[in-house]
């Protein structure tokens, strides 16, 4: 039986140039009190994929290109680093979990795909300076640290390159098993204390100003 929840798609691209001033607070959750191990096989077994569209999109926004030096952090179970890598180009995957990374790996040879996978964290990789031209998030962004995850994504990416931040968002009211998840959630769920919180208007974060200019952003 194939499963199939509604979801919403939402990324931004951000260059590597500064952009102006605005009013933005972001908080981050700390992944280290989630145990992501335990995660792996559902999520390599559930979790849904992003659509073949989304991918020729950010081929159009020169993003997942032949021959690309692509790092994915927090790259869980390869949602995108895989796609990237079957679209040919050269993709360096991090996450902070081993299982995930197990995960991944196993599902890189099913596919025959040539993926590097390294355990680390996404705000310390330990890679040399200037060595991708596009760096990618997938729902994952949230959990990092907000100070230090912008700047070393600025030491990483070379000249004029790309930062990818994206995610897949439950709709709630969309199907049943989403509409009894989030009565759930809300009935025995802890209370959400990591909330951002923006000005009206305004998509831009207030860690992008110093080093990075919004390119796109996209929400469908």
């Amino acid at each position: 039986m194939k499963i199939v929840l509604t979801v919403s798609l939402i990324f931004v691209v951000f260059s590597m140039t500064p952009c102006g001033e605005v009013q933005c607070q972001e908080r981050s959750v700390n992944p280290r009190t989630l145990n992501w191990d335990q995660t792996s096989e559902d999520y390599s077994k559930y979790r849904p994929g992003y659509p073949d569209g989304y991918f020729l999109l950010l081929q159009e926004l020169g993003i997942g290109l032949k021959n690309q030096d692509i790092l994915d952090i927090g790259t869980g179970t390869g949602a995108l680093a895989l796609p990237f890598a079957k679209q040919g180009a050269h993709v360096t995957g991090v996450d902070i979990s081993k299982g995930q990374i197990e995960a991944a790996k196993t599902l890189a040879s099913q596919k025959k795909l040539n993926v590097r996978f390294i355990v680390a964290k996404a705000e310390e990789t330990n890679l040399p300076d200037k060595s991708f031209d596009v760096i990618t998030a997938s729902m994952c962004w949230g959990y990092l640290d907000q100070k230090k995850m912008p700047e070393e994504a600025a030491r990483l990416l070379r000249k004029n390159g790309l930062l990818l931040i994206s995610s897949l968002n439950w709709e709630r009211d969309g199907d049943t098993i989403t509409q009894r998840t989030g009565e759930l959630l809300k009935k025995y769920g802890p209370e959400r204390k990591h909330q951002r919180r923006r000005e009206a208007g305004s998509i831009i974060p207030e860690w992008s100003k110093e080093k990075f200019r919004l390119k796109t952003y996209h929400t469908y």
